[in-house]
């Protein structure tokens, strides 16, 4: 498990502001006020864009045209109907694992989360 810290900064807004920020370098080597061009360092934290969640607490589930990807045609793979059998079986429960564990839906515009959709951009 990580560690946490609760730090005090009273009623002073600058205060925890800069703190979040000291923050948030040291944990990925990146300044705040400059995250549009975050660059991503090896063994840091990095950033993971998340679509908003809409009024009604629901998360945004409409894609962004930026994010459509071409179709692509998948090849045929020819397993023993065994096998595909299995690997049908172990998707379906890692799945259902994933979405009751951790309350979330994996769909083709990301992973949608109570917070908003995780975005892989």
């Amino acid at each position: 498990p990580g560690q946490s810290k609760l730090l005090s900064f009273g009623s002073s807004l600058d205060a925890a502001v800069s703190g979040f920020k000291r923050k948030f370098s040291d944990k990925t080597r990146n300044q705040w006020d400059q995250r549009e061009s975050f660059q991503a360092k090896p063994g840091k934290y990095t950033l993971i864009k998340v679509k908003l969640a809409v009024a009604g607490g629901s998360p945004a589930r409409t894609p962004s045209p930026a994010r459509k990807k071409p179709a692509t045609k998948r090849p045929k793979l020819d397993l023993d109907p065994k096998l595909a059998e299995l690997l049908k079986y172990i998707y379906a429960e890692a799945k259902q694992s994933l979405t009751t564990t951790v309350n979330v839906e994996i769909t083709a515009e990301g992973i949608n989360t109570p917070l908003g959709v995780l975005d892989t951009e």
